[in-house]
C-alpha cells in the first residue's frame, strides 16, 4: 500500500508542479506523510483548504485502489 501510497503522491505533486520530496510513515492503522517544499504556501492554501482538499483526495484514490 506505500507503493501505491508514494504512486499517488508522485502524480498529483507533479500536476500541482511542487518540487519537493516527502517521507512517510506508517503506523498501526494509518500512514504520516510530510512534505517538504519550498512552495509551501501554495501546497497548504488559505486557511489549510488546499492542503484539507489534497488529504481527502488522497485518502480517496488510496481507499479506490484497495
Amino acid at each position: 500500500m506505500e507503493n501505491q501510497l508514494s504512486e499517488i503522491l508522485d502524480n498529483l505533486l507533479g500536476m500541482l508542479l511542487l518540487e519537493g520530496s516527502y517521507e512517510i510513515e506508517e503506523n498501526d492503522e494509518n500512514f504520516l506523510v510530510s512534505i517538504e517544499t519550498k512552495d509551501a504556501g501554495r501546497l497548504i492554501g488559505a486557511r489549510g483548504d488546499s492542503l484539507d482538499a489534497l488529504q481527502l483526495l488522497v485518502n480517496q484514490m488510496v481507499a479506490y485502489r484497495c
